[in-house]
């Protein structure tokens, strides 16, 4: 890997969002248009993230914990020479304090027991691109493996990494010119990708490892008569192999209405959980499914979007939107199934709803 010096500006600074480390261990963020950026603890406070002496946040990307401090990614507008609002860059903090600024947009993880920040060409442009990672203040480029597919492939996109057994597993896929190719490599060598025919706009939801197997969960399209919108089940793939289909195959083929859309993965112990959103319909809402190990747990219907799930130790967060009627916007949270809390705003209020992430020591 190339290492490129960073001018990256590390504080030591007292500047702190008001208790950000406090609450019963899952935390919850997003923002509103009304009153800014805010942070809570399902089980706890709500708070809104107060600006500084020198920056004020714009937009709060990402919280990631190790159990025992907590980062974030955002956005925020720094003061210039003058004292005005001006300069406006990405920024992570610890536990509130900044700690690193003029940065990038990106994915915020943990490898090998420190903060690391992958680069993500959002946008998808055509132009040459090359992964990269921020760690130390130092930006080191990521050599992807690319196979060769009949349509020309562009470059990696990196969605996620995770470090197993001393090895560094990314998931992704590779931009090519009739869609995307979902992609798994380990230390920089390709595991495996999909089907390249079957390319859509669509991504891998996440992953997990089984012993010595990689399983990823990502949509299963059998159709793409409308790339941004193929018809779809859930499939999960066991080291680049179809292992499991999730959704009803027999109407899938008779009812175009009828798709089934992966959310996310996660793991306990030997115990795989797998949430979808399943939809019967050309309607506006739908049923939020819970696999544990393939098997339905928990089914909650008149949902209008299934934001995320969470596995926290032994109990389960899940997030969505219901089905209402009302001029308010909602989301709840349900733990082990039972509703704990909501965040309820006007429409003028716009909630934005970014994640959950679990902080316990």
């Amino acid at each position: 890997m190339l290492t490129l010096l960073f001018a990256s500006i590390f504080f030591g600074c007292d500047n702190t969002y008001k208790d950000i480390n406090t609450g019963d261990g899952v935390m919850f963020y997003g923002s509103d248009d009304n009153n800014g950026k805010f942070y809570g603890f399902i089980e706890g406070g709500k708070y809104y993230i107060e600006d500084t002496e020198e920056s004020k946040c714009n937009w709060l990307y990402k919280v990631i914990s190790n159990g025992k401090d907590v980062y974030s990614l955002t956005i925020e507008i720094f003061k210039d020479e003058q004292g005005l609002y001006q300069d406006t860059t990405w920024v992570i903090r610890k536990n509130g304090k900044l700690m690193a600024r003029d940065l990038f947009d990106g994915y915020l993880c943990f490898i090998n027991g420190k903060v690391r920040l992958y680069t993500v060409n959002r946008f998808l442009t055509f132009d040459p691109y090359t992964p990269q990672y921020w760690e130390d203040g130092v930006i080191y480029d990521v050599d992807l493996e690319a196979p060769s597919f009949e349509s020309m492939t562009i470059y990696p996109y990196i969605q996620s990494v995770k470090e197993y057994k001393g090895d560094l597993y990314y998931m992704g896929f590779l931009r090519a010119a009739n869609g995307k190719t979902q992609c798994m490599w380990k230390n920089g060598k390709l595991l495996f990708h999909n089907d390249p025919t079957l390319n859509s706009n669509t991504t891998a939801k996440g992953f997990v490892f089984e012993n010595n197997d990689v399983i990823m969960l990502t949509q299963y399209v059998t159709s793409i008569n409308d790339i941004n919108n193929p018809h779809c089940l859930t499939a999960t793939y066991r080291n680049g192999k179809l292992e499991h289909i999730i959704g009803d195959t027999a109407l899938f083929k008779t009812n175009r209405g009828y798709n089934v859309y992966p959310i996310g993965i996660g793991q306990n112990g030997d115990d795989i959980y797998i949430g979808v959103f399943e939809k019967t319909g050309n309607y506006t809402f739908g049923d939020l499914v819970l696999y544990k190990n393939y098997q339905e747990i928990f089914r909650k219907d008149l949902t209008m979007n299934f934001t995320c799930f969470l596995v926290a130790g032994e109990d389960i967060y899940i997030v969505y939107e219901p089905y209402t009627v009302t001029d308010q916007e909602i989301f709840t949270f349900l733990k082990n199934g039972k509703e704990v809390r909501s965040l309820i705003g006007k429409p003028q209020d716009r909630l934005h709803f970014q994640g959950i992430v679990d902080t316990h020591k």
